[in-house]
């Protein structure tokens, strides 16, 4: 996973703000973490409310903000959640 996370050394993302659904494993933990390490405060969403916990820990890590948002994607009222909390941080500030 390190090597992939190089390939986001190349952006900058700071002051930016990212939402990727389904992040807490496999090909979204690596991309979510890239962004983290890119510069961008990553959203942590998944439907298991630990594995969101879990990688919002490793974002943290990397001294990187985050949104913690566990959702379900086929529901549609957890979408309409996800969306509530993304806009209400964003609402406040420049970035999430």
């Amino acid at each position: 996973m390190e090597e992939a996370n190089k390939m986001f050394s190349v952006l900058d993302l700071s002051g930016k703000a990212a939402v990727e659904i389904g992040e807490t494993s496999g090909i979204g933990e690596t991309l979510s973490l890239g962004l983290a390490d890119a510069g961008a405060r990553v959203v942590a969403t998944g439907r298991n409310a630990a594995n969101v916990n879990a990688v919002a820990q490793e974002i943290e890590a990397r001294g990187r903000n985050t949104l913690r948002v566990p959702t379900d994607t086929r529901d549609k009222a957890s979408l309409r959640r996800l969306l509530a909390a993304v806009w209400s941080v964003l609402k406040k500030s420049k970035s999430c």
